[in-house]
């Protein structure tokens, strides 16, 4: 503004604190792109469970699931998890799979749920469920 007339411009500066509340961003990190998978009683299989990062920094991640009683899960190499095909990175909007092999032989037939926790980033988890159909 003017300088009270003797042409000099005052600078004026006013300090403030904002703050901002910091949530955890909305909506699904990872979004499992098989809706079910079937497997015979009779026979061990494995298959092949797709997924889509939705948002980025879906790194390192390491899969485990769980079944109806009787179900083993066998990862790949006899791992405590498994992971995906490409790397254990997926960047947004990128989809890749896992394997699994599942042995349901003490299994009833019928329809399931398999939960599939997905460990990723550092410290980051999420759960996804998807149909399993023993046949």
């Amino acid at each position: 503004g003017n300088g009270g007339g003797n042409g000099a411009n005052k600078h004026y500066t006013t300090d403030f604190t904002l703050q901002l509340p910091v949530v955890q961003a909305s909506g699904a990190a990872i979004a499992l792109a098989t809706p079910s998978v079937s497997v015979p009683r009779a026979t061990p299989t494995w298959v092949k469970i797709s997924a889509t990062a939705s948002a980025a920094g879906v790194t390192g991640v390491h899969i485990t699931a769980a079944g109806p009683a009787g179900l083993v899960v066998v990862y790949p190499g006899d791992g405590t998890s498994t992971s995906f095909n490409a790397d254990p990175n997926l960047d947004k909007g990128e989809t890749d799979y896992c394997g699994l092999r599942l042995d349901a032989s003490a299994v009833a037939l019928g329809s399931y749920t398999l939960t599939l926790t997905i460990a990723y980033g550092s410290g980051q988890s999420v759960t996804r469920s998807l149909a399993l159909v023993v046949t």
